[in-house]
């Protein structure tokens, strides 16, 4: 299952979203719970921007773990990608997202995905199953790196990722980055000024519809 910018905290209109989103998240869960209860195996992840600001409150937080409560309940796991709206440009901080560590170390099945990653998820009868995460990068993770610019960074991850696939891997990439040439959407105006995008070599079809 994946769902991505649930913007908690947002307000248009001067009309405060939460409740909209709130419903919008726990319909998610239950439908995820009703594929797992049929047998399926579930695995959610959430593609960036949880929260509109990098700074959200207690009651902004404890909206969304309402909704972690229902995965953790049947213990599905969840994966948390950072996105542009959570990034904190701190190298010892990267993201508003810190306290999914915590809630980690409490016993939840969710997993904070703040720098590129890639995991062997499990073996399948097609081969190796392998789940690789984009979620937005800044300069803070350039810090004590060879990389001098983020883009750099991002495609030398990449290509090392793409290296170590085995033959007739599976690979499910996950990316809250942008994309060139691919029409902008909500952010169209933020997405025309950002400095850097999903690394090309991942990207098997050229064409952008």
């Amino acid at each position: 299952i994946w769902s991505s910018d649930w913007h908690f905290g947002l307000s248009t209109s001067e009309i405060d979203r939460t409740e909209e989103i709130t419903k919008l998240g726990l319909d998610i869960a239950k439908y995820s719970v009703k594929l797992h209860k049929k047998g399926e195996e579930v695995v959610v992840v959430l593609g960036g921007d949880l929260f509109e600001k990098n700074n959200p409150g207690e009651e902004l937080i404890s909206a969304f773990i309402r909704v972690l409560n229902l995965w953790n309940r049947y213990k599905i796991p969840v994966y948390v990608m950072v996105g542009n709206h959570d990034a904190i440009s701190d190298p010892n901080r990267k993201s508003c997202l810190t306290f999914v560590c915590r809630l980690q170390k409490g016993g939840y099945n969710i997993n904070l995905i703040d720098n590129i990653k890639s995991i062997k998820y499990k073996l399948t009868d097609l081969g190796p199953l392998y789940f690789s995460f984009f979620p937005h990068i800044t300069k803070a993770h350039l810090k004590g790196r060879l990389s001098k610019t983020t883009q750099q960074y991002i495609d030398t991850k990449a290509a090392k990722i793409i290296k170590r696939m085995p033959q007739g891997s599976q690979h499910y990439v996950f990316s809250h980055l942008n994309v060139r040439e691919a029409m902008p959407g909500y952010e169209e105006n933020l997405l025309k000024k950002s400095e850097v995008y999903f690394p090309e070599c991942l990207i098997m079809d050229k064409e952008s519809d």
